[in-house]
């Protein structure tokens, strides 16, 4: 279970995730976003922003707002996409993010191509353990999954993006990128909660909370 709390001076919210590990992949069974499901950054947070080298867009909503706000200045803008690919614009992306769940298949390619018809200019389409592709108007890269033992696949995305964006970053190809994120996201995979940590036991409250969410 992962839990936050943020607010403002006039109202606190609770965001909450339950997680279960169910045949060595993650099943989510509750996702309340709480704060972060309305947030959007004010005008100053934008100017903020704009002066950075590069702002990676993520969360339940994405804002192609903020990504055509940010197309104007110096900052890259990347966004991940997860499951939710009808965006109908794209444009100002550099690098847009996707899952294809495990296939690695003409769906896969078509889904980067649709991401670049809207606009981004470099689509990256995660397959789970099928691998991974990126790319181009001008070219295309696959990488195949890392054979491990599996712990848990918690985190595993956002570290391949992470480790992708650092290479893409300072010049590294396509081709390396994916080579190097799906590296990253293997030894998240290989942690249960996807880093070393040490477990702590949910209390009865949160327990009911959870029940409550799921009924």
């Amino acid at each position: 279970l992962l839990r936050g709390r943020a607010g403002t001076a006039n109202n606190t919210y609770d965001s909450a995730i339950a997680i279960a590990t169910r045949n060595e992949d993650r099943q989510f069974l509750v996702d309340e976003f709480g704060v972060s499901a309305t947030w959007s950054p004010t005008s100053a947070e934008v100017s903020s922003l704009q002066e950075a080298s590069w702002v990676h867009v993520a969360g339940p909503l994405v804002s192609t707002e903020l990504a055509r706000d940010l197309a104007t200045s110096r900052a890259r803008v990347s966004i991940d996409l997860s499951t939710n690919h009808d965006v109908p614009s794209l444009a100002g992306i550099d690098i847009a993010f996707a899952s294809n769940g495990d296939a690695r298949d003409p769906s896969a390619e078509a889904l980067a191509r649709r991401i670049l018809d809207a606009g981004a200019a470099e689509a990256v389409v995660t397959c789970g353990s099928a691998g991974s592709i990126a790319m181009t108007s001008a070219t295309s890269a696959a990488c195949d999954a890392l054979p491990i033992d599996l712990i848990d696949t918690c985190g595993a995305g956002d570290s391949f993006i992470a480790a992708y964006l650092r290479e893409r970053s300072i010049g590294a190809s396509p081709s390396s990128a994916l080579a190097a994120a799906t590296q990253s996201a293997s030894m998240t995979c290989r942690h249960l909660g996807g880093f070393p940590q040490t477990t702590m036991t949910i209390t009865d409250k949160v327990r009911a909370r959870v029940r409550e969410s799921l009924t």
